[in-house]
């Protein structure tokens, strides 16, 4: 302990005898790198302050439109050094994201409010916390406690962030016998209480935060400047736009093969390659751990697929359909926010085998997104047969299409399930337990499988194939999503999220529905 509070004298004091160094809240771009321990591994601070922004709020911006992330969590985390004149305004100008309408009520919240001022739930926090034990004591499952969980976990987080005990600082200790220096990481709080007395409110105290990030950084490690830089890029967000001019010169272009269309594909895979090759550089594995990461990979997975076969069968509709579905995970990954968490976070246990998650999760993941071209084609089909009958060479042509798509998701399925089941042989010490990520996995599998030996013994004829391949896709989003979303049990918990069962009955209804008009447009002409 002495030795931590002579080495906090000296770099403390060295703060007052070079003032030009100041640093403020207001200084994004020099506090935003800045190493902070959180979620079990050194992130920066923009990651750190855009999560917890994000979080409570539902944004990543700060709040009152005043201060970006960095800036507000900043304000936050030292308010009580900083002597914040507007404090009281401050916390009424922070509205924590609310969701359920039962909850709305019991905060006397009109119904089509979707926030709620923090200093409300914060005065309500220990009763919280009773009604939440109370109701997981019955056992209690609903949309309504999970919301009401969630409510509590933003305004502990703010108590928590407002306090300093959210922010952690490392402290360089040199070791006197091997000369080495290692980092010992403090709260804010444990600074404050260590320095009390040597720091000058509203002047020394960001400084402070700042040297220490930039001592850890220049002599311990620079890890955590690789996820700022990733942050600031922005890739996912530059690949949308390119995606969108990918998608209108190939519409535009009357030619089988649009040169421009295909170099801009190109562009979207170097993006989200370099995109993907960032998140294995920050988290040392393979992204395929939760939800956002599944996404992403389904839609990379379609593109390339598509192009491969684009070159294959000189088919434009298959660059189409894998430029769009590409767009369409994109959209989810920026802007489903309550639905996928893009935050990276330390692997649990079972899922500590680089060899075994790259393989098994990787090998499910790219099927889905072959599987999810078929489904495309399946349905550009129906909604072009609703509106104009289309003939037997088109119907024959649209059949093999998708039929090829299939082949490839079916044989990576399979693959998939196997190399699961040697895993949980190896993790669980059982190759199959009817878990119900396994068993839905099996159900779409043998439903697809179905579907190709119909087709191949002229079982299933061509019309009736593809509307049987966008049903089957349901079998997948159930597999995909469901499980995760709606069941949420099972050995696989580490999947589960919430806010995704609207996203999966109205695309199941939308599935139906097109299903539904299919069949009457084609028995009505018939």
């Amino acid at each position: 302990m002495k030795k931590l509070l002579l080495i906090l004298f000296i770099l403390l004091t060295s703060f007052q005898a070079q003032a030009q160094d100041f640093v403020s809240c207001m200084d994004s771009d020099k506090l935003g790198p800045l190493p902070v321990l959180s979620g079990g591994r050194v992130k920066p601070l923009s990651v750190v302050a855009h999560e917890a922004m994000k979080f409570m709020t539902g944004k990543s911006s700060g709040f009152a439109g005043r201060f970006d992330a960095v800036q507000a969590y900043c304000h936050l985390s030292t308010a009580q050094t900083q002597q914040e004149k507007n404090w009281g305004l401050i916390m009424n100008d922070l509205p924590l994201k609310i969701e359920h309408i039962e909850n709305k009520e019991y905060f006397e919240l009109s119904p089509d409010s979707h926030t709620i001022p923090v200093n409300l739930v914060l005065d309500k926090l220990a009763e919280l916390q009773t009604i939440i034990n109370s109701r997981d004591a019955k056992k209690e499952k609903s949309t309504s406690l999970d919301d009401l969980k969630r409510v509590y976990q933003r305004a502990s987080l703010f108590a928590e962030i407002t306090t300093g005990n959210h922010w952690t600082l490392p402290i360089l200790i040199p070791n006197k016998d091997s000369g080495e220096v290692k980092a010992e990481w403090i709260s804010l709080t444990e600074l404050l209480q260590v320095m009390e007395g040597k720091l000058r409110v509203g002047t020394d105290v960001v400084t402070a935060l700042h040297r220490a990030g930039n001592l850890y950084t220049k002599n311990i490690s620079a890890e955590h400047l690789t996820e700022h830089r990733f942050f600031q890029l922005k890739l996912f967000h530059w690949a949308m736009l390119v995606v969108i001019f990918a998608l209108i010169l190939g519409f535009v272009s009357k030619k089988e093969r649009s040169l421009y269309a295909l170099l801009l594909t190109f562009g979207v895979l170097g993006i989200e390659l370099t995109a993907i090759v960032f998140r294995i550089s920050i988290s040392g594995r393979g992204p395929v751990t939760n939800m956002y990461e599944t996404v992403m990979w389904v839609g990379f997975g379609s593109l390339i697929f598509a192009t491969i076969l684009y070159f294959v069968r000189k088919e434009k509709l298959f660059l189409l359909v894998g430029l769009f579905l590409n767009l369409a995970c994109l959209f989810m990954m920026n802007f489903a926010n309550s639905m996928l968490d893009s935050s990276i976070q330390p692997l649990v246990p079972v899922l500590r085998d680089n060899f075994w998650l790259s393989t098994h999760v990787t090998s499910i993941t790219i099927s889905y997104a072959a599987l999810a071209l078929s489904w495309m084609i399946a349905n550009v089909y129906m909604i072009r047969s609703i509106f104009k009958p289309l003939d037997s060479k088109e119907t024959n042509r649209y059949s093999k299409l998708a039929y090829d798509a299939i082949k490839i998701g079916v044989v990576l399925l399979a693959a998939g399930i196997i190399l699961g089941g040697v895993w949980a042989d190896y993790s669980w010490g059982r190759f199959w337990g009817w878990d119900p990520k396994e068993t839905w996995s099996l159900i779409a599998l043998l439903i697809y499988m179905a579907i190709l030996h119909g087709r191949y013994t002229k079982w299933i004829p061509n019309h009736r194939f593809l509307p049987a391949v966008g049903l089957a896709f349901l079998s997948i989003v159930m597999a995909w999503f469901g499980v995760n979303y709606i069941l949420a049990t099972g050995l696989h918990s580490y999947g589960f999220s919430n806010g995704g069962a609207i996203f999966i009955g109205s695309l199941s209804a939308v599935q139906l529905l097109i299903f539904v008009i299919y069949l009457f447009r084609s028995s009505s002409k018939k």
